[in-house]
């Protein structure tokens, strides 16, 4: 499960970009996709401000990051003490978290990203939204993954497919991204999350 682990990883890093440090982010400066406001205590912090002292212009919130931002992210990613922080931080956090280890691969990739972008609650309840409406399963649509869940995964794969889940997953989804949308000033960013959607799957159909 480990290489499930590391290819969706692969995808997620750099659907989520390096170092940033925007203005109109509401998690204020992340690397990787981890948010300092939400990851005030992650280890890496440590190691990114250490290097952030010889780039002082990016430490303030800016609109247009400066060129130096890439200069940043070829360091940042050189550094294998902190990409094995990011490694740690995603898999105890959100691939275990969403029940990752206990679902097929191409799920559990998909599961992974939701995770990340949406929140692990929100990214199981995909799945169980998946197995109620496409699958007409009797399942609990809590957002906790659990032995219901795992066992209806086991069920819904063996009645019809894994490549069968995975296209329902996807679509509840996109179906959660709209729904998101449409909290505060999350509009604008839809185009993006679903661009990202595209993308996995084409990525997922190579896998």
């Amino acid at each position: 499960m480990r290489e499930v682990y590391e290819k969706a990883l692969g995808f997620t890093k750099t659907a989520e970009g390096g170092f940033a440090n925007y203005k109109s982010d509401s998690g204020q400066m992340t690397y990787s996709g981890v948010s300092r406001k939400w990851n005030p205590l992650w280890a890496g912090w440590e190691i990114i401000d250490k290097v952030l002292e010889k780039y002082p212009e990016l430490v303030i919130p800016y609109d247009k990051p400066p060129v130096s931002v890439r200069t940043l992210d070829k360091e940042l990613e050189a550094n294998e003490t902190l990409q094995q922080k990011i490694k740690d931080f995603y898999y105890t956090n959100y691939f275990q978290r969403a029940g990752c280890d206990s679902t097929p691969n191409t799920i559990a990739m998909a599961m992974f990203d939701a995770s990340v972008l949406t929140g692990v609650k929100r990214s199981t309840k995909n799945l169980q939204k998946a197995l109620k409406l496409h699958y007409n399963y009797n399942i609990t649509v809590d957002g906790i993954f659990g032995k219901q869940t795992a066992s209806m995964v086991v069920k819904a794969i063996e009645e019809q497919g894994e490549d069968s889940l995975l296209k329902s997953y996807l679509l509840e989804y996109i179906e959660s991204l709209k729904e998101a949308s449409k909290i505060k000033d999350n509009k604008k960013f839809l185009l993006g999350w679903l661009e990202r959607v595209f993308r996995l799957q084409s990525f997922l159909r190579g896998v």
